[in-house]
C-alpha cells in the first residue's frame, strides 16, 4: 500500500539523498521548488525529479509571494547595538543607521523638558522626605486623621508600651469557679501531649496561648464552671490558639476524633468556642509569657543566634512550661515571671561554666560578670520591682527542684521537651 511516505519503484534502489547543512549566505544547499508550497504534489514531496534544477539566485525575487531569501547581508548585525538585521533586501544594500528620534516641533521639545523636570523635582522631594529626621509626635485619633501623620508614629515604643504595661492578669483564675487546681494542672499536661503530637504544625507560642485563653476564660466567665467543663474548655482553647497562631491549624475533625475520641461533637466545640470569645471580649491577641521572654532577650542581647543565648532561651522556655502548671506561681504578672526565669537561667548557665572549669583544674570566678549582666537586665525593665523578681526567682528555684515530687503523675513535660531535666 502506497502511502504518503512510500518510496516509488524507480527510486527504490537509489540511495537517499541527504542535504548538507545550510551555510549562511549561500544558496547551494537550498531546495527551492518552482511549485508554490500549497500546490506541491505528494510525488514531489516523496521523489525529486531528476530534471529539476535549482534556479539561479537572480531569478528569485525578494518581492515574491511568501518567499524571502536569506542572503549574507541579512546576517549582518548592527555593531553598535548588536541587533541582527534580517530585513535587508539585497546584499549590496547598506545597513540602516539607528539614530535618536528627532522631534518635529519646538512644542514637543518643551513638553519633554517639562516632563523631565517634573520627574527630577519629584525624586528630589522624596529624597528630602526620607532624609529628614522623624521625631515622635502626639496626635489625636479622630475621624479626620491625616494619613501622613501615621508615617511618623514611633511604632516601636507603642509596641513596647502595649506589651510591658498592658499585661493580662492570670492571678486567681479559678476563684470564681468550682474547678480543682489539680484538674487544671492535669489539663495543661494533657495539652502538652496533644500539641506535642502536632509539632510539625504548632509551636511553643501555640501552647502558651492555649493555656492563657483557658485561664482567662476561667477568670472572666459569667458562668459558674465546674470540673465537667474543663475538658471541653481545653479542647476549644487549643482549637482557638491553633487557628490564631499556626499557619496550618489543627483541623476540627482531628479534635473530634483523635483528641476527644468522639466525646464532643463539632457543635459542642463551636459553642464552647463562642462562649470563650464572648468572655474574652473577642480578644485573643494579648501577649503571653513567652512573648515577654522573647522581648527581654531581644532587648538585652539583640539576637539569639549564638549558642549561649540559644541554650539559655531553650532552658527558659522549658522552665516556663513547668511554671504555668503551678497555680500559685501564675499569680505573678507575666513580665515578672519571664524576667525571673531569664535571670534564673543566666545564673544556672554561669554556675555550669564555673563547675566545668573547676572540674578540669581551671578555677575561674564569673560572679562579677554574672551580677553585672543580671543587674543590667533588671535596671532596663522599669515596669516591675527588683524585689518581686527576686521573690519569683525563689519560687522558680523551688519548683524546678520539687516539680517531679510535687506532680508525680505528670509525665508529658519530660516526654515532649527538648531539654531532659536531671
Amino acid at each position: 500500500m502506497k502511502g504518503l511516505f512510500a518510496r516509488s519503484q524507480n527510486t527504490a534502489n537509489k540511495p537517499i539523498r541527504r542535504a548538507n547543512p545550510i551555510q549562511p549566505g549561500t544558496m547551494d544547499n537550498l531546495d527551492i521548488m518552482k511549485t508554490p508550497p500549497h500546490k506541491t504534489s505528494t510525488k514531489m514531496l516523496v521523489e525529486k525529479p531528476a530534471q529539476a534544477k535549482r534556479p539561479p539566485l537572480q531569478q528569485i525575487s525578494s518581492k515574491g509571494q511568501g518567499i524571502k531569501v536569506r542572503t549574507q547581508a541579512s546576517m549582518n548585525t548592527n555593531k553598535e547595538n548588536n541587533i541582527p538585521n534580517y530585513n535587508v533586501k539585497s546584499q549590496n544594500q547598506k545597513l540602516p543607521m539607528i539614530v535618536k528620534p528627532q522631534y518635529s516641533s519646538e512644542k514637543a521639545d518643551e513638553m519633554v523638558l517639562e516632563e523631565q523636570k517634573s520627574d527630577f523635582l519629584k525624586s528630589k522631594e522624596e529624597l528630602n522626605y526620607y532624609e529628614k529626621v522623624v521625631e515622635p509626635i502626639e496626635i489625636e485619633v479622630g475621624p479626620t486623621l491625616d494619613l501622613d501623620l501615621l508615617l511618623e508614629i514611633d511604632y516601636g515604643n507603642l509596641i513596647e508600651e502595649d506589651i510591658f504595661i498592658n499585661q493580662p492578669d492570670f492571678s486567681r483564675c479559678l476563684a470564681n469557679t468550682d474547678v480543682k487546681k489539680n484538674l487544671r494542672t492535669r489539663m495543661i499536661d494533657w495539652m502538652i501531649e496533644v500539641l506535642g503530637n502536632y509539632h510539625q504544625f504548632t509551636s511553643h507560642q501555640t501552647f502558651f496561648l492555649a493555656v492563657s485563653i483557658m485561664d482567662l476564660y476561667f477568670r472572666h466567665s459569667q458562668k459558674r464552671l465546674n470540673d465537667n467543663d474543663v475538658h471541653l474548655s481545653g479542647v476549644a482553647a487549643m482549637f482557638l490558639a491553633s487557628k490564631y497562631d499556626d499557619v496550618y491549624h489543627i483541623p476540627l475533625k482531628d479534635f473530634i476524633s483523635r483528641v476527644s475520641h468522639n466525646k464532643f461533637t463539632a457543635e459542642d466545640i463551636k459553642e464552647k468556642e463562642w462562649e470563650i470569645l464572648k468572655a474574652l471580649d473577642y480578644n485573643v491577641s494579648f501577649p503571653t509569657v513567652l512573648n515577654y521572654l522573647e522581648r527581654l532577650i531581644y532587648k538585652n542581647f539583640h539576637e539569639d543566634s549564638c549558642n549561649m543565648l540559644k541554650n539559655i532561651k531553650d532552658a527558659a522556655i522549658h522552665i516556663l512550661r513547668m511554671c504555668i502548671h503551678d497555680y500559685n506561681i501564675i499569680d505573678f504578672p507575666p513580665l515578672t515571671l519571664a524576667l525571673a526565669v531569664l535571670c534564673y537561667c543566666i545564673k544556672c548557665y554561669f554556675y555550669s561554666l564555673t563547675e566545668e572549669n573547676n572540674k578540669y583544674g581551671n578555677p575561674i570566678n564569673l560572679s562579677e560578670q554574672e551580677n553585672a549582666l543580671i543587674q543590667s537586665i533588671l535596671m532596663g525593665c522599669e515596669q516591675t520591682s527588683i524585689q518581686s523578681v527576686e521573690d519569683c526567682m525563689h519560687q522558680v528555684n523551688e519548683l524546678t527542684h520539687e516539680f517531679e515530687r510535687k506532680y508525680p503523675e505528670l509525665k508529658n513535660l519530660r516526654k515532649f521537651s527538648e531539654i531532659q531535666t536531671k
